[in-house]
């Protein structure tokens, strides 16, 4: 096992962060659990993206390109994103998202996404007469109606004489993919998100 110095002092390259708690993850020595153990410790308690900081440096873009559209249904992106020329029934996110915002900002959208939502995709909940609720990105609003995207109900138009009351609602994006992803493929996904321009 490498040296846990560089670590242990902040001194290591953060693209290698990763890979050194992953190989003493699964190290059976005692005292690299406890080396671990010293590492964890050491994390800001109130920094929530402190548990992933070996997440935004050193993954591969290939692979984070690759997870967008992972098999996997929960944490298929491409349902809702649009990354390039990529055919999806709606856009719920920022174009050149790389090269306007960092990282940390970049992990916290998919570990937090309610943190902070990005300027033209905030969601709104309107409830309707006959007890009737819908909600979605907020596309359009006229003096007559509301235009509203839902990544699986497309485009709806709503009459503002139906709408009883309005309210803000959550980001379109899901919580909980820090559990659904491992570290590895949050970190290749933020650095392909990062690599990112404007079209």
């Amino acid at each position: 096992m490498a040296s846990w110095t560089p670590l242990l002092d902040g001194s290591l390259p953060p693209a290698l962060q990763l890979d050194l708690l992953e190989a003493a993850e699964k190290s059976k020595s005692k005292s690299v659990a406890e080396k671990l153990k010293q590492f964890e410790s050491r994390r800001d308690a109130k920094d929530a993206l402190a548990p992933y900081a070996e997440c935004l440096e050193g993954g591969e873009r290939g692979q984070g390109q690759e997870g967008l559209s992972s098999r996997r249904e929960s944490v298929a992106c491409i349902r809702c994103h649009k990354i390039g020329t990529e055919n999806v029934r709606c856009r719920s996110g920022p174009d050149g998202i790389g090269q306007k915002k960092d990282r940390r900002y970049l992990l916290e959208s998919i570990i937090k996404p309610n943190a902070q939502i990005a300027p033209g995709f905030d969601s709104v909940l309107l409830k309707l007469k006959g007890n009737v609720t819908v909600g979605g990105i907020l596309k359009k609003e006229t003096d007559k109606e509301v235009i509203l995207v839902d990544p699986n109900e497309g485009e709806q138009e709503i009459d503002k004489d139906d709408i009883i009351s309005r309210s803000k609602g959550l980001s379109a994006m899901p919580e909980g993919f820090d559990k659904m992803l491992t570290k590895r493929e949050l970190r290749d996904l933020v650095e392909f998100l990062a690599d990112l321009k404007e079209a």
